[in-house]
């Protein structure tokens, strides 16, 4: 009876503010930010039809359009225009009233995606001046080289690699840039003979990852002429290295992250020079991720180290 009486009261309160229910403004806010009902499905793990239809109920319940929607694309309307910075306030306002809370600050945790090579070689060596700054943090790290389920999983953030366009759900910004250089193992140089251009590699076994194209990448900027239809495919970047050091190919080495390989020498340059690509790396989260406090205190930190000036 007790909680059927707060329920009742709620209910009234609710109706007496005239205000819709929580999860349609939500849905809202992700649809008009993506101006996309299916990416905004895809960032709540909802259907497409799920999210068309809370729309639809917010509308109803407010009695006016907030979309105009075309065959291919959504535009929100003047309602849909004044109603969008209200409600990003309100949820901004929300979560920084939760984070505020002591049973909040208690078990605080940033859960942070990784590209694999981008976690071994270039953040693992620098994550203890963020840990000593922000003691109250959990940091929780997970190497991930397949696409990022951020709603499913619980991530808030992720450093990916590979181009700009590739993640147009998410907010996408220039992180890193990754230039490349070829590498091989000193045995494999000395044994081939000289290499004077870049177009003598065709004569050995260019590792690669598929999933980047780094040689591809590599050709177009260095303008070296190569058959890219052999070789050898290896998923993992960190296994390509160690594949280059055992004298089974020549690599693409990625500026900042072959620092150890080259100074121990396990690796070595055929010649001089790295090539900037399209290639590089970004922070993508979505939207909602920097409302919180403690992501966007990890969030600058990243910023701040990757660039210090």
């Amino acid at each position: 009876m007790f909680f059927a009486n707060i329920i009742s009261l709620s209910y009234v309160s609710w109706k007496a503010r005239s205000l819709p229910p929580l999860y349609p403004l939500r849905t809202f806010e992700a649809a008009a930010r993506h101006l996309n009902f299916t990416r905004a499905a895809e960032e709540l793990s909802l259907t497409q039809a799920a999210v068309s239809q809370q729309v639809k109920s917010l509308e109803e319940f407010l009695d006016t359009a907030l979309f105009i929607r075309h065959s291919r694309r959504l535009e929100l309307t003047a309602d849909g225009q004044s109603l969008l910075p209200i409600v990003r306030r309100a949820f901004d306002d929300i979560a920084a009233a939760l984070e505020s809370l002591p049973t909040a600050r208690r078990g605080r945790r940033v859960s942070v995606a990784l590209a694999p090579h981008c976690a071994v070689a270039w953040l693992t060596p620098r994550l203890a001046g963020f840990l000593e700054s922000n003691p109250e943090i959990e940091l929780r790290l997970i190497q991930r080289i397949q696409d990022v389920d951020y709603a499913g999983e619980g991530i808030d953030l992720s450093v990916r690699f590979g181009e700009e366009h590739d993640w147009p759900q998410y907010e996408t910004e220039h992180f890193l840039t990754a230039p490349l250089t070829p590498v091989c193992s000193p045995g494999l140089l000395a044994d081939s003979g000289s290499i004077e251009s870049p177009n003598d590699l065709g004569r050995f076994v260019l590792l690669d990852v598929p999933r980047y194209g780094l040689w591809r990448q590599w050709t177009r900027a260095s303008g070296a002429k190569l058959n890219l239809r052999g070789g050898t495919i290896i998923d993992d970047y960190n296994v390509l290295l160690r594949a280059a050091v055992d004298g089974q190919g020549v690599a693409l080495g990625i500026k900042g992250l072959i620092d150890e390989y080259l100074d121990s020498g396990r690796l070595v340059q055929p010649f001089d020079g790295f090539h900037e690509t399209d290639l590089a790396y970004f922070l993508v989260y979505p939207h909602e991720s920097l409302r919180r406090p403690d992501v966007c205190a990890f969030y600058d930190w990243l910023r701040a180290v990757a660039d210090p000036s």
